[in-house]
């Protein structure tokens, strides 16, 4: 219950904290709204797919490979569609893995060839299919597979010929005939909505830890979060407008291979404009989250830096490091995600996509992954720990891991298999490579902060633990610095004076509930019951007592030791300024360091 009215009283803190914390609230909910629009139309047109596949029963240790290509005769395009059963990098001809199943200048290649057809169902394995639900209209037809009619055709050699088709959305729900090389190129298709699957997949869960780390921000005053939601936010305007490029681009390529190409049909006519329109509302959200998020922000950070720099105000070259410092937590907090999305995306590569029946090191491969995120989250508290306290031994081990997780997501493209997925997944390539920046950043911003230890970064963030504990009141130091100056008070309500009004009003209601609960010191004895004490024994008792002379020299000078004179009193368990603070009390640190 205390941990819930804390955070209430941090998140509505002032309008500026309860703003974005709505907003931040409100987007992740819509954003997941919106992507689960587009999960449900990759999931429509990936169910037809798969179902055709299936159907034809192609074999599911091969995998699409489509080129592109100038060609120079017709200044046109030129797309040829290959299934390899092996990665085809580095063969020469006469090793060669793929077939051509598809040249958009040769339509003459239609045949499939040997190894590439199976011969594992008759004719008897055709489904049981309601015919005469097909004579209904496109509108009484439900948008599921479930009432469609798929089936395979034999031919005299019981080898499937072709796979028919009957839904309403397609060909106006008439039979359509796919022949077995439009099934084979329909594999294609069905990969790639696979892999936009497994995109949704990751950037409905990057809205949450959005969500996370905004709330840490503010329960915690951390400007390195508040810096990680930001950068993010760019990344996702970055890729929203990528998308929109890329849809077009798969229409077009699904229009050479299906519409006008093998099968003759358009499979996916209620797909693309849809999937672009959402898109397109997601951008805009995007736009408008990093335009608010930008201004949100801003105000935010200027608000806990004010805050933070006003008990003692730190020279410029203290500010100077702390930058720094920022610098690696904010790598830090941005290297959770990407890190556990790259690993999780090529994991699921390695169990579950078209590349789980051809890797021949599977179990490196798992090995170098299943370390790496068994140790992040070590590594991240690592890096904090030792530039937060200057622990020069746990920097270094820090470090080491960094260049050891760094070597080893570059080795991985030694890889064929690592380095056809990077090529083929331009999503998957995008998050490998954002991974292995912030890991390069971090090692950076880690050595640049070992170069600063014992410049007084330490020895301010003490002090101001100390003061924080003590309850000192930030208006009896001046800082010295231009940057530290009051902020206004007319700005925002005057944000840092509410800000330490709500807090010491908060420590002042917990001092009080505290002692609410404490016991009721004994009664004293009343007054009659105290024996009166003769005035003749209280002359001689007074007598005894030897009396000191003091000259006026001695009675000018200040005691060395004020503890000398002072009665024993019974500890408080209160911070001494006299004594030097515990440096692993990692408790009374700037807010901007707690995680």
């Amino acid at each position: 219950m205390i941990w819930f009215k804390s955070a209430y009283c941090r998140i509505t803190l002032t309008k500026t904290t309860l703003a974005f914390f709505l907003f931040t609230f409100a987007h992740c909910f819509i954003q997941s709204l919106v992507q689960s629009f587009l999960f449900q139309l990759d999931s429509d047109a990936c169910s037809l797919t798969s179902e055709i596949v299936s159907a034809a029963k192609v074999p599911k240790n091969v995998f699409a490979w489509l080129s592109e290509s100038h060609n120079d005769t017709t200044d046109s395009n030129k797309y040829t569609l290959r299934l390899c059963d092996q990665i085809p990098f580095e063969k020469s001809e006469e090793e060669n893995p793929c077939v051509v199943v598809f040249d958009s200048d040769d339509l003459g290649v239609n045949e499939v060839p040997n190894g590439f057809r199976r011969r594992d169902v008759s004719s008897s394995d055709k489904r049981d299919v309601d015919v005469s639900s097909l004579n209904r209209t496109s509108e009484e037809f439900p948008t599921s597979l479930t009432q469609a009619f798929i089936q395979p055709v034999f031919d005299e050699s019981s080898n499937i010929s072709a796979v028919e088709l009957a839904i309403p959305d397609i060909n106006d729900g008439q039979m359509v005939s796919l022949s077995a090389q439009c099934t084979r190129v329909v594999l294609y298709a069905d990969q790639v909505l696979i892999n936009s699957k497994r995109e949704v997949f990751a950037l409905i869960g990057s809205e949450f830890w959005l969500l996370s780390t905004s709330t840490i921000a503010l329960m915690y005053g951390s400007i390195a979060h508040l810096y990680a939601a930001l950068a993010f936010r760019v990344l996702s305007v970055g890729w929203s407008a990528y998308s929109i490029w890329r849809t077009h681009d798969i229409d077009r390529r699904f229009d050479v291979l299906l519409t006008s190409g093998a099968c003759g049909v358009d499979l996916f006519p209620g797909y693309v404009k849809p999937r672009i329109a959402i898109q397109s509302v997601d951008l805009s959200l995007n736009v408008l989250a990093l335009i608010l998020m930008a201004y949100l922000c801003s105000r935010l950070v200027r608000t806990y830096t004010t805050v933070m720099f006003r008990c003692i105000g730190p020279p410029d070259h203290v500010v100077r490091i702390h930058r720094y410092v920022l610098g690696l937590f904010t790598c830090l907090q941005v290297s959770v995600y990407l890190l556990v999305t790259s690993a999780a995306l090529w994991l699921d590569q390695l169990r579950n996509g078209a590349i789980a029946s051809i890797s021949s090191h599977m179990s490196l491969y798992l090995s170098i992954f299943i370390v790496t995120l068994v140790l992040l989250i070590p590594w991240i508290w690592i890096g904090w720990r030792s530039v937060r306290f200057e622990h020069r031994r746990l920097l270094y081990v820090f470090v080491g891991l960094g260049l050891l997780f760094e070597a080893g997501w570059s080795g991985m493209y030694e890889s064929l298999v690592w380095r056809w997925t990077w090529i083929e997944w331009p999503f998957f390539a995008s998050t490998a490579v954002a991974s292995q920046a912030i890991l390069i950043a971090s090692v950076v911003f880690g050595i640049i902060c070992r170069l600063n230890f014992g410049k007084g970064l330490k020895q301010y963030l003490q002090a101001a633990s100390a003061l924080e504990k003590e309850d000192f009141e930030p208006e009896i130091f001046e800082s010295s610095n231009r940057n530290c100056a009051a902020p206004n008070q007319n700005d925002d309500d005057g944000w840092a004076a509410d800000i330490e009004k709500r807090i010491m009003t908060e420590r002042l209601s917990q001092a009080l509930d505290f002692g609410a609960h404490q016991p009721a010191p004994p009664p004293s004895p009343p007054s009659w019951s105290i024996p009166a004490v003769p005035p003749k024994a209280a002359a001689a008792a007074a007598a005894t007592v030897p009396q000191s002379t003091w000259t006026s020299a001695e009675q000018t000078t200040r005691p060395t030791s004020f503890t000398s004179v002072l009665p024993t009193l019974p500890t408080l368990d209160k911070f001494s300024p006299w004594s030097k603070p515990d440096e692993h009390d990692e408790k009374g640190g700037d807010p901007m360091f707690r995680f």
